[in-house]
């Protein structure tokens, strides 16, 4: 037990046979920038160093104690800066005292206690080794090889190395400007914060990160690890591999939750805390709290479930990726949470809630279904892309953007707008509302319903169908084709702008304008009223309805094939317009008399009569025409 002068090289080789290079190496840096006061083993400065077993009390004089009892109680001396452990056997030692000092084990499954009032150096070595870090110094533990067991104090640095390791933070409420540092290493280790703003990084391995009750960062490194955010707010960070996250049940603060690489599942907080989502990069897996403010999916196909309540409002934002956007909190479409819904690029699925704001598909052949209620509305907007939207029960607004698309509105959807692209619109309005359908650019197809909407065509050669109260119908620039779906208690307004168009009335007192361009109009069932525009346009009546006809400055063409109705045509401005009856020979014709305004009254031995005016040729079914 007498105490030594040895240099470097000298302490090196007395510890050799217990203890690694590598920690051989830190005993002498501690010792060298606690002021041993050398640097090299031939400088010749030395230090003093006791030797023995189940030494107590070192030498006061002693800076190093190497200890060969594997179980002892060790009482620090002022002067004393390293206990080196120097057996392979399990160690179980005690430290006491208040100067700060580096302790060291070897291979043994050591089980260490340190209650030091200054900073404590722990290196354990290897084997499965347990360390009690109490005190109030600033403590730096080293697990080593092994699977370890390490518990911090109110202010510590713990370091896992490889192995499957237990790391606790002794961080108190009582030092709330300490942040305790948790590093598991390598291995599948378990961290678990305190009471302060704790570190916690899990390393390779697939770890279990747990935070407590302070503002702390967890970092899950490399592997598949889980973190579970503490009641206040937290920073979690997944790390590459597949990672699970959740935000505390009952925090008091919102925390951030980030995947990183890696197929990641992240769960929001029951409580009031916002919290705020980020999957990263891979298929993620995000379900918000109640009170989550956003989730982010980043690239990958990323599954997006909102947890808003009735109050509250979530942002989801698929990002890149075909992903799965669902709001309303558990997954009920009733729910009245203000959510806002945004795919980014790819082919995404949006089904929005009853309160939901907004959706936007954003690039990609998106499908978007609202879940409006009566009480709201919902703006879904497809982007670019081929599209399909679906309207709700409530007011909402839907637009295809760029691409060829599908809009499908509810009862009570306000508008539609197809955008550029060839694009199918559906109004799907009930009697008591009305819906605006507006095709854009390209060859689109409108459908009106059951309620008073009205369609327009828009640039390009349109297809619009009427519903059944369909109040007008516009088709705007291109080759249009127009068809009234009137009933005999609704009237449509059919107007063809632009372009050589076709427009069909239906059983209502529809009336047909044709615009410019030489226009086709077909009378329907209806009492019906054709107008043609100054470019010469066709006229034909319905074989069971009653039809008013008026053309412009061009060359018409009006045929007629009811043998019962009371037709009144105008020829216009035109000097080669012509009448043909279908339904009648020259032969029927009893007279040609004057009638009111100007007018000529035709009639027929069978009672009818047709007003014309402005008609220069009329012909028969028989072949025989006449000029007037």
């Amino acid at each position: 037990m007498v105490t030594q002068n040895l240099n470097q090289t000298q302490l090196k080789a007395a510890i050799s046979s217990a203890i690694d290079h590598a920690s051989r190496q830190q005993i002498l840096d501690y010792l060298i920038s606690a002021g041993i006061g050398y640097t090299s083993p031939d400088d010749g400065a030395t230090i003093p160093v006791q030797e023995g077993a189940g030494i107590s009390n070192p030498d006061p004089d002693a800076n190093v104690l190497i200890e060969t009892n594997a179980n002892n109680t060790i009482k620090l001396d002022a002067k004393l800066k390293a206990i080196i452990e120097a057996t392979k056997s399990d160690v179980t030692l005690t430290v006491n005292g208040a100067a700060p000092v580096i302790v060291a084990t070897s291979d043994g499954n050591d089980e260490i206690t340190i209650n030091n009032n200054r900073g404590t150096t722990v290196l354990a070595g290897a084997g499965n080794d347990t360390v009690y870090g109490g005190g109030v110094g600033h403590s730096q533990i080293y697990g080593g090889a092994g699977n370890d067991w390490l518990w911090g104090s109110s202010w510590s640095d713990l370091h896992g190395g490889s192995g499957n390791d237990t790391l606790l933070s002794g961080s108190s409420p009582d030092s709330p400007d300490r942040i305790n540092t948790l590093d598991g290493g390598s291995g599948n280790d378990l961290l678990f914060g305190g009471w302060n703003n704790d570190r916690l990084y899990g390393g390779a391995g697939d770890d279990w990160l747990s935070a407590g009750y302070g503002n702390e960062i967890l970092d899950g490194g490399s592997g598949n690890d889980t973190l579970v955010a503490g009641v206040y707010s937290c920073q979690l960070y997944g790390g590459a591999g597949n990672d699970v996250l959740y935000a505390d049940l009952f925090a008091n603060q919102g925390s951030m939750l980030s995947g990183g690489d890696g197929n990641d599942t992240l769960y929001g907080g029951a409580s009031a805390a916002a919290d705020t989502l980020y999957g990263g990069a891979g298929d993620d897996f995000m379900n918000g709290g109640i009170r989550t403010v956003a989730e982010y999916g980043g690239s990958g196909n990323d599954i997006l479930y909102s947890g808003s309540g009735a109050t509250f409002g979530t942002l989801l934002d698929g990002g890149e990726g075909n992903d799965t956007l669902v709001a309303g909190a558990g997954f009920n479409p009733a729910d009245i949470g203000s959510d806002t819904l945004d795919g980014g690029a790819g082919n995404d699925l949006l089904i929005g809630a009853a309160g939901t704001v907004g959706e936007y598909g954003g690039s990609g052949n998106d499908a978007i279904y609202s879940h409006s209620d009566a009480s709201h509305g919902t703006i879904l907007d497809g982007g670019a892309g081929n599209d399909s939207l679906y309207g709700g029960g409530g007011t909402d607004t839907m637009y295809g953007g760029a691409g060829n698309d599908l809009l499908v509105g509810g009862k009570a959807t306000v508008a539609e707008y197809g955008g550029s692209g060839k694009d199918v619109l559906y109004s799907g309005s009930d009697a008591s509302h009305a819906t605006s359908l507006d095709g854009g650019d390209g060859n689109d197809s409108l459908y009106g319903g059951a309620g008073a909407d009205t369609l327009y065509g828009g640039a390009g050669n349109d297809l619009l169908v009427g519903g059944t109260g369909t109040v007008a119908e516009y088709s705007g620039s291109g080759k249009d084709v127009l068809y009234s779906g009137s009933d005999a208690s609704h009237a449509t307004l059919l107007d063809g702008g632009d372009g050589n168009d076709s427009l069909y009335g239906g059983a209502g007192n529809d009336t047909l304008h044709g615009g410019a361009g030489h226009d086709t109009m077909v009378a329907g069932s209806g009492t019906q009223t054709l107008i043609g525009g100054n470019d010469g346009s066709s006229f034909v009546g319905s074989a069971s309805g009653t039809a008013s006809m008026v053309g412009g400055s061009g060359q018409d063409y009006f045929y007629l094939s009811n043998a019962t109705s009371s037709d009144t045509v105008d020829g216009g401005a035109g000097s080669k317009d012509s009448l043909t009856f279908l339904d009648h020979a020259s032969t029927d014709v009893t007279g040609i008399t004057a009638g009111k305004d100007g007018s000529l009254d035709v009639n027929f031995s069978n009672g009818q009569v047709t007003q014309i005016s402005n008609i220069e040729y009329l012909i028969f079914n028989d072949g025989h025409s006449t000029r007037l």
